[in-house]
């Protein structure tokens, strides 16, 4: 290249040169602009993040199949769906400030403004509008600072304003009924569990499904690979359960998947989800044989690791063929202890009892039995790998010893070099500080004066790191920020929750494998945030005007490095002007009239700017102290006050982020007229209806100068129709009232009736405020007419007055049925008592019909004096009523 070049001419050379660097700045623009466009790319698509999640709470991407579960924050782009299954709950965090939670059953579709909630209910809070919502078959939209909560079910369609800020829905009606999407999740085998791999044994797969399928079924497909290329085996089944045998998956991870199949086609909404296991031959392991002090007596311990539960045998064999049996038995635990009389090698091992009553060994292991010392190998633990003292000044070593040593001797070598060896009764040895290399530790134990053969040796690694610095701040040390301007550029770049907030980005120079804790303080030192994170950065969110002094400190493993030197943010706002609000009304010197009870009063008025706080002030006089301050928004807003005074002296005033308050207004004044007015409680009408069959009795005594002259008894059966309205002022049944009755009585047996027809109305004087236990109490007046016919052309006719007393008793079981009681007492006006019994049930059939089933007992009797046909004589009467009856109760 180089010869090339020398032989060019100088216009050759200049023309070449060119085009190097032209060459060169389009790959740098390219790779600046495709850099660029792809962060631009991302910052623009992504609309939201899944912020809480629990339980069942799953996302597809635009154009996948595939449904995953939430298990960290996700972010969302446009067309993602978002599931919570049974028993679940979601947050998504709008970039926008806004925020949806979603209750259990839920499924909703993202895009950018637009929300579609197919099924379930979720709850919207937006701080920052315009956002579009489709449900019930319609789209609303809605503005800023809304709140509601969007209830679509089988049984409820509805929308519900949780602060009064949803009225700017464009429509509410018309409802419609969303599909819902089939969901499968699969239960077992759980994620990344081990399943046994026997002959003769089968692995049951189970899942659940969110439809019952009608005349379709699910299909399996096992892969060693997540992507199911290929597909291993595959299984088809009606139920939500199925086995497959072992022998038909290889050993290893592999990946099994569900999905339905309708009409032999794989539904759209097929395989939502994939999950691994491990398919692996398993056997009892890390077989040890634990010696006591005195063999003879306890023996050894035998211990092992079981993978599974289930029935196992245990061998001891004097050869490794386990030819020569010496002891063997069943067992269902981990332990078992053998007494070993005679001295020599033995083998052991373990295995599982199979179906097949086969027995799967484990790989055999070993021990010594001597007549002093029976040795089981020492094992160093708490000893790692690598040791760094920057991190601790020394570790703490211990030995694992099964044979009750008398002493151990410790050994730490580098290279041949040996460091150190000492003799001690300790099991544990401490390690200090030690330079920088590779070595070996040894022990050794001694028990009855004799060393133990093969000593545990363990090599570990001694890297120290070197000590931190503190980061290197790449901001300027002292910084003037003005706060204004800077809260104006960000709401022109950013679409995101804080873009009417001003922040200034915190850097420093970075290092690998680290994490970082920044620190801020005001100008007195008092910190008012620290916060860790992970980049070498961090977003100050800057809270009003004052002087921040901040510092970072960064952490690798367990070491924090010293903090940094302070460095300064302070910020300034250049600008000192607020726009004042214009009030509206009432107009300065207005009468406004309002009722004396619960007095309001409307203020309205016009805001310049939304980012300012406007505050409405009230006074008694025009320069005087406000005797209230309020924080408004809307521009409007009605004031309710017990007392208010004659004249009222307001004005609204603005307030920027930063305290700088508008120029003072006008204050307006108010004259206030209070209105007297007469106030009609809301009152319940019940219209109640009851038909009861009765078997009566009736006794007639006419009486002649003192004497019984006649005495009939007769029994008496028919009908007895009563109607009664009731007026409640108040609430129903807590509160008093009036109640009006009408009865009519037609009882006849043979040739002889009576005629009955009682008109009253009562007083309820008293009533349990209770909900769901009534205790009411009536006092009334009744008039009743009576026409008797004894059959052959005797009879009579009278009237009587009754004062009665009734007691009743409710109580409301459920929203449905309520069962009552009631008790009366009647005198009438020549002093005999009567009364009556009446037990009854009602069952809710609307929110104003009741269907009300009765009985009824009754006694009461008079001493008239009968003026009727061949009857001129006093007497008494008495009448006992037995009756069942069901009405129907109207409630309006």
């Amino acid at each position: 290249m180089s010869q090339i070049f020398k032989k060019l001419d100088k216009s050759s050379k200049v023309l070449f040169l060119i085009a190097v660097v032209g060459i060169v700045a389009s790959l740098y623009s390219l790779y600046h602009v495709t850099s660029q466009t792809e962060d631009a790319r991302e910052a623009k698509d992504k609309i939201a993040t899944v912020t809480i999640y629990n339980n069942d709470t799953r996302l597809k991407r635009s154009g996948s199949i595939h449904w995953f579960p939430v298990n960290q924050p996700l972010d969302c782009y446009p067309s993602d769906l978002v599931f919570t299954g049974k028993d679940s709950f979601a947050t998504i965090q709008f970039l926008d400030g806004g925020k949806i939670k979603l209750h259990p059953m839920s499924l909703i579709s993202l895009s950018a403004g637009h929300i579609s909630l197919s099924s379930g209910t979720i709850e919207v809070d937006l701080k920052k509008g315009p956002l579009s919502v489709e449900s019930f078959g319609e789209t609303f939209k809605l503005d800023q600072n809304t709140k509601l909560r969007l209830e679509n079910t089988d049984t409820v369609k509805r929308i519900v304003p949780l602060d009064g800020s949803a009225g700017a829905l464009e429509n509410d009606s018309r409802y419609k009924e969303f599909l819902k999407s089939q969901t499968i999740t699969l239960t077992n085998p759980t994620s990344g569990q081990q399943v046994p791999k026997f002959d003769g044994k089968s692995v049951v797969f189970n899942w659940k499904s969110s439809q019952a399928i009608k005349n379709d079924f699910y299909r399996l497909e096992f892969s060693q690979s997540k992507s199911f290329a290929p597909v291993l085996h595959s299984a088809e089944t009606t139920t939500t359960t199925t086995k497959v045998p072992s022998v038909r998956l290889p050993a290893g991870i592999i990946h099994w998947r569900v999905s339905t199949v309708k009409g032999k086609v794989l539904s759209e909404s097929s395989f939502y989800h994939s999950d691994k296991f491990k398919i692996e031959r398993l056997h009892p392991i890390n077989l040890a044989a634990y010696p006591f002090k005195e063999v003879a007596t306890k023996g050894l311990l035998f211990e092992w690791s079981n993978p599974l539960k289930g029935p196992q045998r245990i061998q001891i064999s004097k050869n490794k063929e386990f030819t020569e049996i010496l002891q063997q038995g069943e067992v269902s635990g981990v332990q078992k202890v053998f007494n070993i009389d005679s001295e020599g090698s033995y083998f052991w091992r373990v295995g599982y009892v199979l179906e097949s009553d086969s027995i799967h060994w484990s790989d055999p292991g070993s021990f010594t039995v001597d007549p002093d010392v029976i040795v089981a190998p020492l094992e160093l633990v708490d000893l790692p790998a690598e040791m760094d003292f920057a991190t601790k000044d020394s570790y703490l070593v211990k030995v694992r010893d099964l044979n009750n040593c008398d002493q151990f001797e410790f050994t730490l070598t580098k290279g041949d070099k040996v460091v150190f060896k000492t003799l001690t009764a300790s099991s544990e040895l401490k390690v200090n500080r030690l330079k920088d290399g590779n070595y070996r530790l040894s022990v050794t134990g001694k028990l009855k004066q004799k060393y133990l053969t093969e000593p545990a040796i363990q090599p570990f690694e001694v890297k120290t790191s070197p000590p931190l610095q503190a980061p290197k701040i790449k901001n300027k040390k002292n910084v003037k920020l003005f706060v204004r301007l800077l809260r104006k550029a960000a709401g022109w770049l950013l679409s995101s929750a804080h873009a009417a907030e001003q922040f200034y980005r915190l850097e420093w120079e970075g290092e690998a494998d680290a994490t970082y804790e920044v620190e801020v303080s005001t100008s007195n030192k008092k910190v008012i945030s620290k916060e860790e994170t992970k980049e070498p950065n961090y977003k100050f969110f800057v809270p009003g005007l004052n002087t921040y002094f901040w510092r970072v400190r960064m952490k690798k493993k367990t070491r924090w490095s010293p903090w940094s030197e302070y460095s300064v943010v302070e910020t300034d706002d250049k600008i000192k002007t607020v726009t004042p609000a214009l009030m509206v009304s009432p107009e300065d010197g207005e009468t406004v009239e309002t009722p004396e009870k619960e007095p309001s009063l409307v203020f309205k008025w016009n805001e310049p700017d939304p980012n300012f706080t406007y505050y409405l002030e009230l006074s008694n006089k025009a320069g005087g102290t406000p005797i209230k301050v309020i924080s408004v928004k809307g521009g409007e807003y009605d004031l309710r006050l017990a007392k208010l005074p004659k004249e009222l002296y307001w004005r609204v005033y603005a307030k920027s982020k930063y305290e700088n308050t508008s120029i003072s207004s006008v204050r307006y004044l108010l004259k206030i007229d209070k209105i007297k007015e007469i106030i009609i409680p809301p009152a319940k009408f019940i219209l109640r209806a009851a038909a009861f069959q009765s078997q009566s009795s009736f006794v007639l005594d006419k009486k002649i100068a003192g004497l019984i002259a006649v005495k009939d008894t007769t029994s008496l059966a028919g009908q007895i129709v009563e109607v009664n309205l009731e007026y409640l002022p108040g609430r129903w049944f807590h509160a008093k009232g009036l109640n009006f009755i009408l009865r009519k009585s037609l009882l006849a047996e043979g040739d002889s009736s009576l005629d009955e027809t009682k008109l009253g109305a009562e007083i309820l004087l008293g009533q349990d405020p209770e909900k769901a236990i009534t205790h009411n109490f009536y006092l009334g007046y009744y008039f009743n007419l009576y026409k008797l016919d004894f059959g052959g052309g005797t009879g009579a006719d009278f009237s009587l007055g009754y004062l009665t007393g009734r007691y009743l008793y409710r109580k409301n079981i459920s929203e449905r049925f309520s069962y009552q009681l009631g008790l009366g007492t009647q005198v009438t006006l020549n002093f005999l008592p009567s009364f009556t019994f009446r037990p009854g049930v009602s069952f809710k059939i609307s929110p104003s019909f009741l269907v009300d089933v009765y009985g009824l007992y009754e006694r009461y009797s008079a001493k008239p004096k009968f003026e009727g046909k061949d009857i001129s004589e006093t007497g008494t009467f008495l009448i006992q009523n037995t009756a069942a009856g069901a009405g129907i109760t109207y409630i309006f």
